[in-house]
């Protein structure tokens, strides 16, 4: 199986779509007041990908304060986590294996973990699910090796030795 198709099935598989009105009123009734992300379709992940993901996120703050706190940036600009924080201020914002922030948000709601994605007009599987099967990949790997491309040059992988045939990273 290819990567791309093992990240298909482990989103039909692991994530349930459900309406984002219905996860606004579900907070609203709990008193829970975070920003939604811009597109309408929320997923409810299992309580164990949502523990893993909740502990990949950081919250989103104000420039300012995110400048104090991660020391990455100056008061007057903005990183990854912080560049959205006029829509999506107080919302979990879900890390890549790298740890830069994604496009997608994680929210505990009353014991049920809830992610959406911020943003619409683009394919989410490359940029979003691709990240996130990335970061919870760890052993993870439905996908055959030989069909990912080496991540420095593109070459081919070699199988047995699980390094590029090429570039020997």
């Amino acid at each position: 199986m290819t990567k791309t198709e093992a990240i298909k099935k482990f989103v039909e598989r692991d994530f349930s779509g459900i309406p984002q009105e219905w996860v606004q009123i579900v907070m609203e009734k709990k008193d829970i007041y975070e920003s939604l992300p811009m597109w309408g379709t929320m997923w409810i992940v299992d309580n164990f990908l949502g523990k893993r993901l909740m502990k990949n996120a950081i919250q989103v703050i104000e420039p300012e304060e995110c400048a104090k706190e991660n020391k990455t940036h100056d008061k007057n600009t903005t990183c990854d986590i912080c560049e959205d924080y006029e829509e999506m201020i107080s919302a979990y914002n879900i890390k890549d294996k790298d740890g830069d922030g994604t496009a997608a948000y994680i929210y505990d709601i009353d014991g049920t973990y809830v992610m959406g994605i911020h943003g619409a007009g683009w394919n989410f599987y490359d940029g979003v699910w691709d990240k996130l099967y990335d970061k919870l990949g760890l052993g993870l790997e439905w996908h055959d090796v030989e069909d990912v491309p080496c991540n420095k040059c593109g070459g081919k992988r070699d199988v047995e030795a699980l390094i590029c045939s090429t570039c020997k990273v």
